[in-house]
């Protein structure tokens, strides 16, 4: 089995874990045309499962912004409902309290910062090769999709699986 994390952002990301939690892959994107070649890149697994971060509503943010949010979720959604995968969508927070509270962390407070050092402690290798290849700290649409995936992984393909035996 197949475990796709997406964070579904303009410039979101999507990291693909085995069901043993190796990371595949990972990516990220700029624009609706390239997280589709992005996508494209698992269009042909048959045993794929989604998490998808499902978008809440953000006050402060203009008409545009949360049209243009939107179209990326539909789009996105869209896509990934055209391969036949289950998808489970999950808020934010569903994910964050679960692998935050999980893994211990030295940061408090800041939500981007403890999802950024929990994702460098189970995915070390994807940090230090992404600090190879680009200056700076690993896109933070990359490490919301590494722990979509990881509390996909973990705490929803278990329902997957009985569902699957059950039919």
């Amino acid at each position: 089995m197949h475990i796709l994390g997406l964070d579904p952002g303009k410039t979101g990301g999507m990291a693909l874990l085995s069901s043993d939690g190796r990371v595949i892959m990972y990516s990220t994107w700029q624009s609706i045309p390239e997280m589709f070649l992005v996508l494209g890149k698992v269009r042909y697994l048959s045993d794929l499962v989604i998490g998808m971060e499902k978008p809440n509503a953000f006050e402060k943010a203009t008409q545009q912004a949360t049209f243009n949010f939107g179209f990326n979720v539909g789009a996105m959604y869209g896509f990934a409902a055209s391969m036949g995968a289950k998808i489970h969508l999950i808020t934010p927070n569903m994910w964050t309290d679960r692998m935050h509270a999980t893994h211990h962390h030295q940061s408090k407070g800041n939500p981007k910062k403890v999802s950024f050092e929990v994702s460098q402690r189970l995915f070390p290798g994807v940090h230090q090769g992404w600090a190879e290849a680009h200056t700076g700290k690993l896109h933070d649409g990359i490490v919301d999709a590494l722990l979509i995936a990881e509390y996909t992984r973990i705490h929803l393909v278990k329902v997957v699986a009985k569902e699957s035996m059950t039919a």
